[in-house]
């Protein structure tokens, strides 16, 4: 919904874009995710939609930076039974502005400040997760962020690491963790984080990229062909966050010619036939290919 990121979209999501997912997407929907690289919370028709996604009684997950979240957004996503998931990187002030630029560590935690009141006196079907993308900078300072999940009652700290498409070759080398990972050092430091986590009983989960030198395939479809469908700012359709690939524009042509297509059948026929694609061998998700 948003037009920054690492694409400079530059524009916001169209209103021909809101009207299909308005008419034809939301009212058959099970769930709604709110994610990619812009910060949906700036879209001005921002309560608009999620009026919608509630009316229509899909599951929302926001994922969010928080630095806009307030009273009102935050009453209005538990009373949807959301999913919040706030990605935040440090959980020391001048680490946090050093990776997350522009950014204030103290405003998100004030603005997330009145979720525990709501989380157990109003409403609790709502959920908070804490999503920390790892780079050399802050590594080693997971510790420290189980402390503040704990702090903020969160339901769990979700631990990834940082990619390659949102860099430049500079800045991913001197970001990157692809040898640091697989030192001696950093496990053993990661085994400790689980035995820590465990003791204050935060859930804790760790999701690193796989680089594989062979085919790695644990379950033999994804039902993502299927099931899902993933729309850019832009309006471009792809089915998942993890693949590259489009299957055509919403501002262009209909959402049925699309799903419908001869592009998009094809795929669907070269996944069950076992013919995978690059990025669904090096999928991250956990309905992937590459996950049990």
């Amino acid at each position: 919904m948003c037009p920054h990121g690492y694409s400079a979209y530059g524009r916001f999501v169209s209103d021909r874009v809101f009207d299909v997912l308005r008419c034809e997407l939301i009212p058959f929907a099970d769930a709604v995710e709110l994610q990619g690289t812009g910060e949906s919370l700036i879209y001005g028709k921002f309560f608009d939609f999620l009026k919608l996604v509630t009316e229509s009684k899909c599951k929302v997950t926001l994922i969010t930076n928080a630095s806009l979240l307030n009273k009102e957004i935050l009453v209005a996503l538990c009373k949807a039974g959301s999913d919040i998931v706030v990605s935040i990187d440090a959980a020391e002030s001048s680490l946090y502005s050093q990776i997350r630029r522009g950014g204030d560590l103290s405003t998100v935690l004030g603005n997330l400040e009145y979720w525990k009141y709501i989380r157990h006196s109003i409403y609790n079907k709502a959920s908070l997760g804490i999503n920390m993308v790892l780079c050399s900078l802050n590594a080693f300072k997971i510790i420290e962020m189980i402390d503040l999940a704990e702090k903020l009652n969160a339901d769990y700290l979700f631990i990834s690491e940082i990619r390659q498409c949102t860099l430049d070759d500079a800045n991913w080398k001197r970001l990157n963790i692809e040898e640091l990972r697989r030192s001696e050092e950093f496990q053993e430091y990661v085994r400790k984080v689980i035995e820590y986590a465990h003791r204050k009983k935060v859930r804790v989960q760790f999701n690193f990229q796989k680089r594989m030198k062979a085919i790695d395939v644990k379950r033999n479809i994804c039902v993502s062909p299927w099931e899902h469908i993933y729309i850019s700012v832009d309006g471009d359709v792809s089915l998942c966050c993890a693949l590259s690939q489009k299957f055509g524009n919403l501002n262009e042509i209909s959402f049925s010619e699309i799903w419908n297509s001869e592009l998009l059948n094809d795929f669907r026929k070269k996944m069950a036939t076992g013919h995978y694609c690059s990025d669904c061998l090096a999928c991250c998700l956990p309905w992937g290919i590459t996950h049990c």
